[in-house]
């Protein structure tokens, strides 16, 4: 008798218990979002050279049947004077393709001996969302 009440109870558990939802709600088509793969990362200009380059991976989390390009920005908080790097602000990301390498290049016209930080960030678009920004430590 006592099997059949513990039985009893956890079918009614079972049953109360069990999700209804069919996520028709949820939207099919959503925006794509794009991203830097690394929050941070430095870049060290040596003793004695003008430049150092640094490739950044991208990432955006869905693929299309056409090139796409988006625009990278300086964000607010850089301390990186803009004589100091240079980089294609538009990154074009090709046909069924979901990553992309943005080639970086610290240029010491100015530098500081200490890092100093330079933000890179997707420019806003009503196409994409903007995923996550990438902080250079530049020296």
């Amino acid at each position: 008798m006592k099997n059949i009440k513990f039985i009893i109870t956890l079918f009614v558990l079972a049953v109360t218990f069990q999700s209804c939802d069919t996520f028709d709600d949820f939207p099919e088509e959503r925006e794509a979002v794009i991203g830097f793969t690394k929050a941070s990362s430095s870049i060290t200009v040596s003793a004695g050279q003008m430049t150092a380059e640094k490739e950044l991976d991208i990432f955006v989390s869905d693929m299309s049947t056409s090139d796409r390009t988006f625009n990278i920005v300086v964000a607010e908080g850089s301390e990186v004077a803009a004589e100091n790097y240079s980089f294609d602000g538009a990154l074009t990301i090709l046909a069924n393709e979901r990553e992309a390498i943005l080639v970086f290049t610290a240029i010491d016209n100015s530098l500081m001996s200490d890092p100093q930080p330079l933000i890179l960030a997707f420019e806003y678009s009503d196409d994409y969302a903007s995923g996550g920004r990438i902080t250079l430590n530049i020296k």
